[in-house]
């Protein structure tokens, strides 16, 4: 039998928010309604097994309803005085997370804060390559796709790591300042990525 890629199509989301969590709902569709299923099932549960992946999303469920994948999440708000220990507890926990098989897509500035007692990811997407509108596209954010993943149209721990430094250089400088220090170590920070999980985790530190 021929190998079909399971590239769900994205029909629409809803997000709800009060004053202790966030629930983000997604509906999809799919050729076969059965492997749809099978394959929501799986996400929901890998994320679920992962004490990392819980702790970096303050991730409380995740439900599958028919064509429906609900997540829900703490809702984190943000505060100051964060450490550099904290950096290196969440880069930390993407690297057991990235040991694991997990993805998490667009770890970049815009979608992790600091709420206090940790850094946490806010905004997540639970399919790394979708169709919406018609259109094939990865929930990536530009310049974080990383060359090697964009060739290969796929994504994988590469791009959450470049997003990442992006992420440790905009805590560490500003905004300003880390976007220029980004795009003039592309290449740099790109081979980076590539090393094993404690050498990243010392040259992300080293930035």
């Amino acid at each position: 039998m021929e190998y079909c890629e399971f590239l769900p199509r994205e029909i629409n989301r809803f997000r709800f928010v009060d004053s202790e969590k966030v629930v983000k709902t997604f509906c999809y569709r799919f050729s076969d309604d059965t492997r749809l299923r099978v394959e929501l099932e799986s996400c929901a549960n890998q994320w679920m097994q992962s004490t990392e992946a819980k702790a970096i999303l303050g991730l409380l469920s995740f439900e599958v309803c028919g064509n429906r994948l609900s997540i829900t999440q703490h809702r984190a708000r943000v505060q100051a005085n964060a450490r550099t220990a904290h950096i290196e507890s969440l880069l930390e926990l993407f690297n057991a997370c990235h040991r694991q098989g997990l993805v998490f897509s667009d770890p970049c500035s815009k979608n992790i804060i600091y709420d206090g007692a940790a850094f946490r990811m806010i905004d997540f997407e639970p399919f790394s390559k979708v169709i919406s509108r018609d259109v094939r596209q990865f929930r990536v954010t530009e310049p974080y796709f990383h060359v090697k993943d964009k060739q290969a149209g796929a994504v994988t721990y590469l791009t959450d790591r470049l997003a990442l430094l992006g992420w440790v250089l905009r805590v560490k400088y500003g905004m300003r300042s880390s976007r220029m220090r980004f795009m003039n170590s592309l290449s740099e920070l790109s081979g980076v990525c590539e090393l094993a999980g404690e050498r990243f985790l010392r040259n992300a530190l080293a930035l």
